[in-house]
């Protein structure tokens, strides 16, 4: 279902990766540039006391950064580790996801999905 943590984590990933639309499945929205980076954010079917989960695709995200696959995978190792909640896995696509429970993890994923800047 819907809440504030969802939406805002959209909102704010909106403006990084496009236009999200919603999932086949009606648990959440799906990024889908190949370019941008694809991302889904799921807002049912999650872990126990998780608002949003966002499961990230290793190879169009690290392309868009300019990182190797191995660093994507550290920056999202490092979000999952901050929020420290656990994750409801999706057997077909096994993407990487990091959990949220409330407001204060937006910032962990998006530290994740966004290069420095200077």
């Amino acid at each position: 279902m819907r809440n504030p943590i969802f939406d805002e984590l959209v909102q704010e990933l909106t403006p990084l990766l496009g236009a999200a639309k919603d999932h086949t499945s009606a648990t959440g929205v799906r990024f889908t540039s190949s370019t941008k980076g694809k991302v889904t954010v799921y807002h049912s079917n999650l872990a126990t006391g998780n608002h949003a989960e966002v499961a990230i695709d290793i190879a169009s995200n690290a392309a868009r950064m300019q990182l190797s696959e191995r660093e994507m995978r550290d920056r999202i190792n490092q979000a999952r580790m901050a929020t420290g909640r656990d994750v409801e896995r999706n057997a077909q696509y096994d993407w990487p996801r990091i959990g949220l429970a409330g407001p204060e993890h937006i910032p962990s994923v998006l530290q994740a999905l966004r290069l420095a800047t200077v």
